[in-house]
């Protein structure tokens, strides 16, 4: 059986650098937003201030949420160059595409289980692991066999698909059942 390579983290060194851009940018649009709140806050008028006081709270939500990504991309950024990973290969246990425009929102994420391991990931996310959805074109369907290596994330992100090797219509369809 032959298995195409569709991602490799592992192999390009240079797509294991930490997006400082964006996290940059993440930040400072969020300390901008705090400012603004205070600013808010600080009026006499109590609509301002809930206005402001809402805002705030989004701001360190945010701001909680990019450390924490930002914590995941260095915990999987360790793992692969210290070659901490796992490889599960086969048919797929069950699949559930995942839509083209991804995002937090669970409903339009991929789903789908080799070998007892289970995997979730949405279209446009931005790290180093592996993130295309069959809505927006991705390798994996309900009768790909895949060759998965994957690298623990840490926390709350679980496994990242560090590399994917597929061989299209090799399998019978895997039943569309979300976890």
């Amino acid at each position: 059986m032959h298995y195409i390579t569709v991602y490799d983290a592992i192999s390009q060194p240079e797509g294991l650098r930490i997006p400082w851009l964006v996290y940059g940018l993440v930040v400072i649009a969020l300390v901008f937003m705090a400012g603004g709140a205070v600013a808010l806050v600080r009026r006499p008028e109590l609509t301002p201030q809930v206005i402001g006081v809402a805002m705030i709270l989004f701001a360190l939500s945010g701001l909680l949420g990019t450390w924490r990504d930002y914590q995941a991309h260095v915990h999987i950024r360790q793992n692969i160059t210290a070659q901490h990973y796992t490889v599960a290969e086969g048919c797929l246990d069950r699949f559930h595409p995942g839509t083209n425009m991804g995002g937090r929102v669970r409903a339009t994420h991929e789903f789908w289980s080799v070998g007892g391991y289970d995997f979730e990931y949405a279209s446009g996310q931005y790290g180093v692991e592996y993130h295309d959805t069959a809505g927006a074109g991705g390798a994996v369907d309900a009768r790909t066999r895949v060759r998965v290596t994957f690298a623990d994330a840490g926390g709350l992100y679980g496994r990242s698909i560090v590399r994917l090797e597929v061989v299209e219509k090799a399998c019978p369809p895997a039943p569309d059942i979300i976890p």
